[in-house]
């Protein structure tokens, strides 16, 4: 299809089927869908070199094995990877949509979990973790303390007696315009 033989309501057509802008002149528009047409053969040509498979060249099993990678049993992933293509596309939908409109993109919650969950899979990083004893966490506190030659008990007792002069301050300041009034 060449864009710049058809008539501008046959462009504003394809455009408005691409969720394009339909509003210009007639070359803004043909420039407009000449550029969607290559993304579209872009994405097309991705997709058939994705889709045809490992090739030979690029399958390396032993520096897997070397590394102590295994590859990926088909049969799990699958399902993951089709739904985080489909959660891919629609994020993708929703950051165009918004740069269209000039609102700010928000990723959806489910695909920050998502990216998450891959994250985690792939640096072998464990979801739930449990936090350190406060006790672990007071003892790192009061080496780091030692080491920098801060003292670890006196500065908290310094800030709350600070903060409690404060309190009794306005609250005497307070009391002094209640009976004032």
């Amino acid at each position: 299809m060449d864009p710049s033989k058809l008539k501008v309501e046959e462009l504003r057509k394809e455009l408005r089927s691409r969720n394009l802008d339909t509003s210009g002149l007639k070359q803004a528009l043909v420039e407009r869908l000449e550029n969607a047409l290559l993304e579209e053969k872009k994405n097309e040509t991705v997709r058939a070199t994705l889709s045809s498979g490992p090739s030979e060249t690029t399958n390396f099993p032993k520096q897997r094995e070397l590394r102590g990678e295994h590859p990926p049993e088909t049969s799990s992933v699958e399902g993951v990877r089709t739904t985080n293509e489909e959660l891919e596309a629609l994020e993708e939908k929703r950051r165009k949509r918004a740069e269209r409109f000039g609102v700010p993109y928000v990723p959806s919650k489910e695909y920050l979990e998502q990216k998450k969950l891959l994250r985690a899979r792939r640096f072998g990083e464990q979801l739930n973790a449990e936090p350190e004893d406060s006790s672990k966490i007071e003892e790192k506190k009061r080496k780091r303390a030692e080491r920098f030659g801060l003292p670890s008990t006196k500065i908290p007792d310094k800030l709350s007696k600070q903060v409690s002069q404060i309190n009794q301050t306005l609250q005497t300041s307070k009391n002094s315009q209640r009976q004032v009034s």
